[in-house]
């Protein structure tokens, strides 16, 4: 969490919201005509929303920057990584 003062507010205050609660499903997908395409029948008017993918970055992004990046991302004791595998429940 940063210190008051030091980041916008408002994202301040919806980060110290969503503290302590558990995860909640959230729609990933947008009825737009630029975007992801969902590769299903079923959704081909939908895509994906542009920041589902957005934490893959952060791990590559620590990759770039230090070649020490799996004692970070790969460190069992300190995290928990949740993935999402289309077409799977």
């Amino acid at each position: 969490m940063s210190v008051e003062g030091s980041k916008n507010q408002n994202v301040i205050q919806v980060t110290k919201a969503w503290v302590g609660e558990q995860l909640k499903q959230k729609c990933i997908t947008r009825d737009l005509t630029w975007g992801v395409p969902i590769p299903h029948d079923n959704f081909r008017d939908k895509v994906f929303y542009i920041w589902f993918d957005a934490p893959i970055g952060y791990v590559l992004i620590t990759k770039y920057y230090t070649p020490d990046w799996e004692k970070w991302w790969k460190n069992p004791r300190d995290v928990e990584l949740h993935v999402l595998v289309y077409g799977q429940r």
